[in-house]
C-alpha cells in the first residue's frame, strides 16, 4: 500500500472505532459500514484485540485500490490499524 495518506495524516485527529465494545459477530459489518460512510481521503483508526487479518483479506477482496492499511500498533494485546479510504 502506498504512504501518501500516512504522509499527511496527523494523528492527532485520527477516529478511532474500537471494535472491543462490540460482540464478535457484529464486528465485520461495523467496520464495513464506517468505511462506506467514512468520506475519500478520510481515515479511520480500528482497535481490537486480535489480529485483524481476516478483516484485511475482506477488504482486499471486496475494495482492493480503494483504501489503504497501516499497522499502527501490532499486538499482542492490542491492534490498531488505520484504515484509509481512498479515491482508487
Amino acid at each position: 500500500m502506498s504512504t501518501g495518506v500516512a504522509r499527511k495524516m496527523n494523528l492527532a485527529n485520527v477516529n478511532d472505532f474500537d471494535l472491543r465494545s462490540f460482540p464478535k459477530d457484529e464486528q465485520f459489518f461495523r467496520v464495513m459500514q464506517l468505511f462506506a460512510s467514512t468520506k475519500t481521503d478520510d481515515d479511520f483508526c480500528v482497535i481490537c484485540d486480535y489480529e485483524p487479518s481476516t478483516l484485511k483479506r475482506h477488504f482486499h477482496a471486496e475494495l482492493e485500490g480503494r483504501f489503504e492499511w497501516h499497522v499502527l500498533k501490532n499486538g499482542p494485546e492490542i491492534w490498531e490499524i488505520l484504515i484509509a479510504k481512498t479515491s482508487g
